[in-house]
């Protein structure tokens, strides 16, 4: 998640030093093929429907994680449950547990479920749970911060071209400044697809969740 980003000043991001993209996103097309778009996956015909009904259940490994983010996907109108389940299974490379738990961060040091990277953490994790703690490492914090740091994207983003969902998450993964650079989802001239593929790799997992 993340590639450059800023410090949040408001409910927006302005140009400094926030996430990196991880090493978490699928491999990007060489420089050759770049300029074209990449093609969409054989479920390319898909088209998020902005549901904001539960996803669907056993969906992801843990029930409570379910509960989370049925609870937290609603935070606000341009978050649904589907798509934060998508882009957290995104992230986590499909919830795998070494990366959940820390015994796999990202070559940029992202962290965790969501891939917060410390300095990020620092200022946008939040203790959900209640313990006292906030731990990038414990989805009972990091499903909350995620789509919490969704939310502060979608309001700061929501004048700029483009459905809010996407520049919401290009925001997450590039930096908002970013978004308001390119005014909307960065092409794949920026950072060789990366972004560009995140926000379409989310778009396609978001039909798994839905009911």
């Amino acid at each position: 998640m993340r590639r450059a980003g800023g410090a949040f000043v408001g409910v927006f991001l302005t140009v400094g030093a926030v996430q990196a993209v991880t090493g978490f996103i699928p491999a990007v097309p060489s420089a050759a093929s770049v300029a074209a778009p990449p093609k969409q996956e054989a479920t390319g015909d898909y088209k998020f429907t902005g549901t904001s009904a539960p996803i669907r259940p056993g969906s992801v490994p843990k029930k409570r994680w379910e509960e989370l983010i049925n609870k937290w996907g609603n935070k606000c109108k341009t978050l649904t449950p589907a798509l934060l389940a998508a882009q957290l299974d995104q992230e986590s490379m499909g919830f795998k547990p070494e990366v959940i738990d820390g015994r796999l961060d990202s070559p940029a040091s992202a962290k965790g479920m969501a891939q917060f990277i410390d300095g990020t953490w620092a200022t946008e994790g939040i203790d959900a749970n209640g313990d006292g703690k906030r731990n990038k490492y414990d989805p009972e914090d990091a499903i909350p911060s995620a789509a919490t740091l969704d939310c502060k994207l979608a309001s700061g983003l929501k004048n700029i071209p483009g459905p809010t969902w996407k520049n919401m998450l290009a925001g997450y993964n590039a930096g908002g400044f970013r978004v308001k650079q390119y005014n909307g989802v960065p092409p794949c001239s920026f950072a060789r697809c990366e972004t560009y593929n995140y926000v379409k790799f989310i778009e396609q997992k978001t039909r798994k969740y839905e009911q």
